[in-house]
Parts: C-alpha cells; sequence; structure tokens
C-alpha cells in the first residue's frame, strides 16, 4: 500500500513539474516571427486595452499567440503529421 501511495505521488511530481517547464520555456524563449515549415508568419502579442477586452478580441488574439509561441511546437507539429 505505502509503495503505490510514493508511486501515484511521484506521478503527480512528474506531471506538474513536465506543466511548469513547459510554461517557463515558453516564456523564457524569445519569439519567433516567421514559420518557415509553414510559410506564414507567427502571431504576434495582441495590444491589452480597455477597448480589446471589452469587444472580447484580447483573449482570442491572445489564444493564437500562445498558441502559435508553445515551446516545442515544431516538434508536436512534426509528431502529429507523422503519425
Amino acid at each position: 500500500m505505502q509503495k503505490n501511495k510514493k508511486y501515484n505521488q511521484f506521478l503527480i511530481a512528474g506531471f506538474f513539474t513536465l506543466l511548469t517547464g513547459f510554461a517557463m520555456l515558453s516564456v523564457l524563449l524569445p519569439d519567433k516571427e516567421l514559420s518557415k515549415t509553414e510559410r506564414r508568419h507567427y502571431a504576434a502579442m495582441p495590444e491589452l486595452s480597455f477597448e480589446t477586452v471589452a469587444d472580447k478580441s484580447f483573449m482570442s488574439d491572445l489564444e493564437t499567440y500562445l498558441l502559435d509561441h508553445f515551446a516545442g511546437r515544431e516538434f508536436f507539429r512534426v509528431l502529429k503529421t507523422e503519425t
């Protein structure tokens, strides 16, 4: 019973470490401007203002920005394509 509890704690700690690591990498890595493989420009950080928050365009633009600048994005995109 005790061994199973330790294993579960290990899995939980590993999961949160993985999540925190990806979040930190996304913040620390510089933003890229151009995707050579997709032949397009990445989304730019949206401007935060009262108007963009009120018309809800800030959150949708922020979502696009975060999806474009996710750490390891190219690796996961290729993995999806290959599988």
